[in-house]
């Protein structure tokens, strides 16, 4: 009756990424680029998909294959994803996922899936509404797996689009210091234009580069990057917001749209005297155009640093989280060892990853 399969086909994944643009519990991580994007890292990955009778992708789960020396990891972040009739596949789905890892001889495998830790009716629509039985009778809880980024939730900035005045109440939401430094970014002659072109793309991309390497945090380099950031571009699932000020780029933002909502990725701004609230900006930009789509809230995303996490919080970004991941530990022996090396492990993906793509 219901068809899984195991698939690599271009054609499955561009159905696949239609499928989480289209379902409220689309997830920017289980997009085919994000899984492709870890090939940098000397990384493989798989996708899973379920058919109904009518031969129509009703769910699946993404999966990227961690590989450092005889050690595979198999991870999940944030899924399955399945259309709302069909939450009875879930455990079957997971089932597949656990016998995947054990046939390509993995030392363990994890999945974070995108169930509320509390209630949440405004999130609810996005995530699992069920209760996990099998699974949790024979799995581990915890974040083992750190070769692969998971999302725990979304940083909820909530859009009532039944009020006739959408803007104003939202920015009752905000605290007085973000609203005023909204009003100010306003009086700033601000302009923003979405990256399009390879060359804005780039030069966007160079602004969030510039960024992490002051702030002092990791992010992928253009390198790495450029081919999955272009390709979401042009395949109308990443918008690349620029502010610009004399036609000088202030700022940029990057951000996904799956799941009937706006996901922002990460974004950097030029630091100067004069303080245009860029950031400011750009992100009340994004949460105008939500307002917009008739999204029901902005993710302003989870992780950053204090100092981020109080910018999003300004915007009434509450952290809504999932249940902690799942895991399964297959090989005892091995996974001995990688609990060993697991700091080594964090702190040299980017050399282990370049020794592995030497030798593939």
């Amino acid at each position: 009756m219901y068809k899984f399969t195991w698939t690599k086909k271009e054609s499955d994944f561009k159905e696949w990424n239609q499928f989480l643009v289209s379902t409220p519990q689309g997830h920017y991580s289980q997009i085919s680029h994000w899984l492709k994007s870890y090939k940098s890292y000397g990384f493989d990955y798989d996708l899973l998909i379920v058919r109904n009778e009518e031969n129509k992708i009703i769910g699946g789960l993404g999966v990227v294959i961690s590989k450092f020396s005889f050690l595979k990891l198999c991870s999940c972040s944030c899924g399955p994803i399945v259309k709302k009739d069909y939450t009875f596949l879930v455990e079957e789905l997971i089932e597949h996922f656990k016998n995947r890892a054990i046939a390509i001889n993995a030392t363990c495998c994890q999945i974070m899936i995108p169930i509320l830790k509390f209630k949440n009716k405004n999130i609810e629509p996005h995530c699992l509404d069920i209760k996990l039985k099998k699974c949790l009778a024979t799995s581990n809880r915890g974040n083992i797996i750190k070769s692969v980024a998971i999302v725990n939730g979304f940083r909820e900035v909530k859009i009532d689009n039944t009020n006739n005045n959408i803007e104003e109440d939202i920015l009752k939401t905000f605290n007085k210091n973000t609203r005023r430094n909204i009003k100010r970014a306003y009086k700033n002659e601000l302009i923003i234009k979405y990256a399009k072109t390879i060359n804005e793309i780039k030069n966007a991309y160079r602004i969030i580069e510039l960024n992490a390497k002051t702030q002092g945090y990791p992010l992928r380099s253009w390198e790495d990057f450029k081919d999955t950031l272009i390709e979401m571009v042009n395949d109308d699932i990443c918008l690349i917001p620029v502010c610009l000020k004399n036609e000088v780029i202030k700022g940029a933002l990057i951000v996904i749209q799956t799941g009937k909502r706006l996901t922002y990725i990460s974004g950097g701004t030029i630091r100067e005297k004069e303080d245009l609230k860029t950031g400011h900006f750009l992100h009340y930009e994004m949460i105008k155009l939500s307002i917009k789509k008739k999204y029901n809230f902005y993710d302003i995303s989870v992780g950053g640093s204090k100092g981020v996490t109080k910018f999003k919080e300004g915007f009434g970004g509450n952290h809504v989280k999932f249940n902690e991941p799942l895991y399964w530990v297959l090989n005892k022996e091995k996974f001995y060892i990688y609990e060993k090396t697991i700091p080594y492990l964090k702190k040299h993906k980017k050399t282990i990853s370049k020794i592995i793509k030497f030798f593939k």
